[in-house]
């Protein structure tokens, strides 16, 4: 009987050693992709206001365009017979 509890013991010992090993092991691969995460999301962050800035630069550029390319024409609203 003392037998089987010492072995209960010993098994729950290293069944709590390789659970914590197994613990460490996961919580550093988290943190590693956490990290990882973390970094493309400050990347996406900067490339997310160069977009917006090209966009609005771009935006005022066809604008402009618009707005010269109809000078003269029916769609002018400053046309002569309008």
């Amino acid at each position: 009987m003392v037998e089987l509890v010492i072995g209960a013991i010993i098994g729950a010992a290293v069944s709590l050693f390789i659970a914590e090993v197994y613990h460490s092991r996961s919580s550093k691969d988290l943190t590693q992709l956490i990290s990882r995460l973390e970094d493309k999301n400050i990347k996406m962050g900067v490339m997310l206001d160069n977009l917006e800035e090209w966009q609005s630069q771009h935006f005022e550029d066809l604008q402009m365009i618009r707005k010269h390319s109809v000078l003269g024409t029916r769609d002018d609203p400053n046309y002569p017979y309008k």
